[in-house]
């Protein structure tokens, strides 16, 4: 019987990163090892990400101003649908019933298109107008009331009140 011998050498792992390059070889042209590439990549990289955050301008002799640590800088208000229904109802009377088509705009950046908002306006009208015939009818009620002719108002009133 013959016995192949395997002869077990030890696996060796070599770290590149401190393993210098071949003797007249450089890495990038000038590195001997790859730690030196990499170190010299991030000290690249720092001064970059530094220059593109500080750019330098030309520096004018000015007065330097120290910074006021009491300033607080506050974010608008949100606009709440309350505060959108009073400014834009208020610009729909100013322009005699009409919205401008920049306010359609805004409220389309606030999230209203303008279908919506014509819709909403025509409810509103549709609403005031309903009220107001309520208005008239309680009026015509009133008069009936005070009034010695009774039987020609009522037919007003009816007219008034479907």
């Amino acid at each position: 019987m013959s016995e192949t011998q395997t002869e077990e050498t030890p696996s060796t792992v070599i770290d590149e990163s401190t393993t210098p390059a071949p003797e007249g070889t450089l890495l990038a042209g000038k590195f001997k090892t790859s730690d030196d590439l990499e170190k010299a990549y991030k000290e690249l990289e720092k001064k970059l990400g530094s220059q593109g955050q500080h750019q330098e301008t030309p520096q004018t002799e000015s007065p330097e101003i120290a910074p006021k640590e009491d300033i607080q800088i506050e974010a608008p208000e949100p606009m709440t649908l309350e505060k959108i229904t009073e400014k834009y109802g208020q610009l729909y009377v100013e322009n005699e019933g009409k919205l401008l088509d920049s306010h359609y705009d805004e409220l389309a950046q606030l999230g209203y298109p303008r279908g919506i908002v014509e819709q909403y306006i025509r409810g509103q009208v549709a609403e005031s107008a309903r009220q107001q015939d309520q208005v008239h009818y309680l009026v015509e009620k009133i008069r009936l009331k005070q009034s010695s002719n009774g039987q020609l108002r009522i037919s007003l009133l009816k007219k008034f009140n479907p």
